[in-house]
């Protein structure tokens, strides 16, 4: 049975997390119906897309063994489709506005090489596309370069609203104060509301975090600092700003392991999670141009 706090304990937190509450919208998978109609919402599959839509490819490296030594493999490579999600399904699901009212987002990622995004030469290992809901869209071919194993197989979404909460690394980080009060029983609380791994896939809200938080390293890298390496050398000027500019960043969506099918199982790293990053200026102005991945393993 899952644990639950005592009534009166847990409104005692939710007074004082209430300001740090954001939604989330839960993405759940299932098996896939016999016919998707263009535009609906799904995993994998043929993508729906504009007719002249130009598939993204990643030009990048990844390391690998020859000769018992570890070095770096050129990729040139089309991105897997991932999924697709119709934004008139979720716009009662949004609760503070964010995404568009309608259209199609779509999700692309490098799965071969899988970057993990720390270093700038990732850039365009992982693509966002939004579709305006009058744009004609058709099912589309992969490219004859991508292999079967990069073909996904199709699936239907569920999709839930739910509160989220911060991480308890990032509720230390959004307000510190807080969270010196609140130990005892916010990973419990977490927990009660579906604020775990468990529920691994979802849009907006807060990440659930594998290792560290995100936001400032994707301001970072997004600056050209190679993040791979330990912590960067910043002057206090330059953290502070990178501090201050961090806070402009959302998660887009977090996906993790899908496995609904005794015969199908995407993983990244060891039981990871990617997740898709945007600035708020950006997805206000219905841009995802400027998206940046991070993927997380433990």
């Amino acid at each position: 049975m899952e644990k639950r706090l005592e009534p009166v304990a847990e409104q005692e937190l939710w007074k004082s997390i209430r300001g740090l509450v954001k939604n989330r919208i839960r993405v759940e998978y299932g098996q896939g119906t016999p016919f998707f109609r263009l535009g609906d919402s799904k995993f994998g599959g043929k993508p729906h897309l504009p007719a002249d839509f130009v598939w993204p490819w990643y030009k990048g490296e990844r390391l690998g063994c020859q000769n018992r030594r570890l070095v770096k493999i050129p990729v040139n490579r089309p991105l897997s489709f991932l999924l697709q999600i119709n934004l008139a399904e979720t716009a009662p699901l949004d609760k503070d506005g964010l995404l568009p009212r309608g259209g199609l987002l779509s999700f692309f990622y490098e799965l071969d090489s899988q970057p993990w995004g720390y270093d700038p030469k990732h850039r365009g290992a992982a693509r966002v596309f939004w579709f305006p809901a009058e744009t004609k869209l058709v099912e589309t071919d992969f490219p004859c370069e991508m292999e079967g194993d990069f073909r996904l197989p199709e699936l239907s979404l569920h999709l839930e609203a739910a509160p989220s909460l911060p991480d308890w690394d990032d509720l230390e980080t959004l307000a510190p104060e807080t969270a010196g009060q609140l130990e005892d029983g916010y990973r419990d609380l977490r927990k009660t509301y579906g604020c775990s791994p468990q529920y691994a896939s979802h849009l907006l809200g807060y990440p659930d975090l594998i290792q560290n938080p995100m936001a400032a390293e994707c301001e970072q890298v997004t600056r050209g600092y190679n993040c791979g390496s330990g912590p960067v050398p910043l002057s206090p000027e330059e953290r502070a700003e990178i501090a201050a500019a961090s806070r402009d960043w959302l998660l887009l969506f977090q996906m993790g392991t899908v496995d609904d099918r005794e015969d199908f199982e995407l993983m990244f790293g060891d039981c990871g999670c990617i997740y898709f990053w945007v600035k708020r200026q950006d997805l206000a102005a219905k841009d995802f141009s400027k998206i940046w991945l991070i993927l997380q393993s433990s």
